[in-house]
């Protein structure tokens, strides 16, 4: 189908100004398109007008907004571009066949359609099954030398003042990956911190259906890959969760050890996958083997694009260029780069919440993997290797701060995987009424767990002197009794959940 990029840009213009008094020939202007051109291809893609999908995709913001923060019914209709409280009640009825008081004290959230369900069928042909149009790519005359997808979301430790932390790179990066190919995952609001920030559901969901929100990992001595992850089991089970999980096929490429081989097969694979209209998951390529996205090559292949956490780090900043669109650029890619995993067609999810809670539970109670102290035990080693007088030499600053590095890093996985952990169990809990209690007990205990990490900070004071602090002794201590708080937490949320396993059999 032509104007798929078009038809793509459309939809990410209008869900950015949501909020925003916008017109069709607002839409129309944004991607170089006659407002008349644009209504028929706009209209022959989606079967409904562009006026149409904002009312519904705004009705839709509204009714996550209802169900998750406790804004006013008349501040909420005002956002989302209605003109009273009155007006705003009628189109909700007439969409959800329920009043916006009702469906906020039913906790009907569940059922709102996000981003795209309200023309499934044609986005699924339009921006599933199409190869990408030329625009969205390299010009024509360069296509096979060059091809960079337009529009893939970036990935990175800082993503805008308004958007919540996605700081583990692989389900950030499928994340990334799953709403560019039109999957339906929505933006849900978060109130903290004084202030409403954006949560993409997106990441929440791959963070939860692979164990990830519910583990902690420790190795031994003070390791800057306490944090990785991918080892809560063998990597090839995270990455088979999260794509059964979105409902997608795919295939790991490793490499054979023969460069030769390993050179051509990696540079056709991306470059197939590329020309399908599919980014790439690559391990590696820039700084720690973390997952990557691949979006572009240049020079038949010779030099790939993407996003990167690491690619503008100064450790490795010198080995990557930019493109103008803020992408990385790098050359001799494939000797980086650990394995692929390429996206392929769709097929049924295989998200199933109970097995998805046994797994949270192995994950929690498993107290090795590979080498590292897993779950509960993790808790214990972090906490025994903080109150190691020895390990915290008062003379050498060097070793404080790479001590305080690995402690902070750790503390800020765990607040991030288990505050999305708790957003994971309350936007699934209203719809399995039997086990509802407990998955909303479990939320809270994880909610509890993250603010704990705000307040481990809290003791160590500024930023700069962090690690001249965290050299003393009891601050060490007091930091250690948070982690045994932790742990308890943790402990309490597993029990909830093995509550809601029993009542599921």
């Amino acid at each position: 189908m032509q104007h798929a990029a078009e038809i793509r840009g459309a939809i990410d213009f209008m869900e950015q100004n949501l909020r925003e008094e916008i017109l069709a020939e607002d839409v129309a202007r944004a991607v170089n398109f006659s407002t008349s051109h644009f209504h028929a291809i706009f209209h022959r893609a989606t079967g409904c007008t562009v006026k149409e999908h904002l009312r519904k995709r705004r009705l839709s913001a509204a009714a996550i907004d209802l169900a998750l923060s406790r804004r006013s019914i008349l501040d909420i209709a005002v956002e989302y571009r209605f003109d009273s409280q009155e007006a705003f009640t009628r189109a909700f009825k007439r969409r959800y066949g329920i009043t916006p008081g009702l469906f906020r004290r039913n906790r009907a959230h569940a059922a709102v359609a996000p981003r795209l369900g309200i023309y499934a069928p044609a986005a699924d042909r339009l921006l599933r099954r199409e190869a990408p149009a030329p625009a969205a790519a390299a010009p024509c005359d360069r296509q096979e030398r060059r091809l960079l997808l337009s529009g893939v979301p970036r990935v990175g430790f800082a993503l805008g003042a308004d958007r919540c932390p996605e700081d583990i790179p692989f389900p950030a990066c499928m994340a990334a990956a799953l709403r560019f190919l039109g999957e339906e995952y929505p933006w849900l609001p978060l109130e903290a911190h004084g202030r409403i920030w954006r949560l993409n559901y997106a990441n929440v969901h791959m963070l939860g259906a692979t164990g990830m929100a519910f583990g902690l990992l420790w190795r031994p001595g003070w390791q800057q890959d306490n944090v990785d992850m991918m080892f809560l089991a063998d990597p090839r089970e995270i990455i088979d969760r999260a794509f059964r999980a979105a409902g997608y096929r795919y295939e790991i490429i490793a490499k054979t050890g023969e460069a030769e081989v390993d050179e051509a097969t990696y540079r056709e694979q991306v470059r197939t996958s590329l020309r399908r209209g599919r980014p790439v998951l690559a391990f590696g390529l820039i700084g720690p083997p973390e997952c990557c996205l691949i979006t572009g090559y240049d020079e038949d292949g010779d030099v790939v694009m993407g996003w990167n956490f690491f690619a503008s780090e100064p450790a490795w900043r010198q080995e990557v260029t930019c493109e103008p669109t803020g992408e990385f650029r790098r050359r001799d890619w494939v000797r980086s780069t650990h394995s692929l995993v390429i996206i392929g067609d769709r097929c049924d999810p295989g998200f199933d919440l109970r097995e998805t809670l046994a797994w949270a539970l192995h994950v929690a109670r498993t107290p090795s993997v590979m080498g590292r102290h897993a779950g509960f035990a993790a808790y214990d080693a972090w906490a025994t290797h903080i109150l190691d007088d020895d390990a915290f030499p008062a003379d050498d600053a060097a070793v404080l701060t790479q001590r305080h590095e690995v402690h902070f890093t750790e503390s800020g996985n765990l607040a991030e995987c288990r505050a999305w952990a708790g957003q994971f169990l309350r936007y699934l809990a209203p719809s399995v009424p039997a086990v509802t209690e407990e998955l909303l007990a479990a939320g809270d205990c994880y909610t509890a767990e993250h603010d704990l990490m705000w307040q481990m900070w809290e003791i160590t004071g500024e930023p700069r002197q962090a690690h001249l602090r965290f050299a003393s002794r009891d601050v060490r201590r007091r930091t250690a009794a948070l982690i045994g708080k932790a742990r308890q937490l943790d402990e309490r949320a597993a029990g909830y959940l093995e509550q809601a396993l029993s009542r599921l059999r």
